[in-house]
């Protein structure tokens, strides 16, 4: 990259860090000071935020709470990860690049119209 002229090496820097921001992720864990009740209302609300916050900024979130729920795994995390403080969710944000169209159903194909019959009227 040293040989080539400075405004070639701007462009790449440019696309590279446009590239790096389009494609990053990141892995978090939220955690409280102790692991009552009340700790996790608490968390709930920080979550809250957390992903409010992502989606106004157009920022993917995928919870990962899944390992939490193994008290040996939970502890390892607690131990060699959050300085002791308890986890309660593991959160993996990151931007997303939407390619094609979803390939959900219509919703008139699984909503049931009054009388339990399906509000889809398409032949099949």
């Amino acid at each position: 990259m040293d040989r080539l002229p400075a405004r070639r090496r701007a462009l790449l820097s440019a696309d590279y860090a446009d590239a790096a921001a389009r494609f990053a992720r990141v892995a978090c864990l939220l955690t409280t000071a102790d692991d009552s009740p009340r700790d996790w209302v608490s968390a709930g609300q920080a979550l809250q935020r957390v992903l409010l916050t992502s989606a106004a900024c157009g920022v993917a979130a995928a919870l990962h709470s899944q390992p939490l729920e193994l008290a040996w795994l939970r502890k390892l995390i607690r131990d060699q990860v959050s300085d002791g403080t308890y986890p309660q969710v593991i959160t993996r944000l990151g931007s997303v690049t939407q390619t094609a169209a979803s390939v959900r159903r219509p919703p008139a194909s699984v909503l049931l119209a009054s009388g339990g019959r399906s509000a889809d009227t398409s032949p099949r």
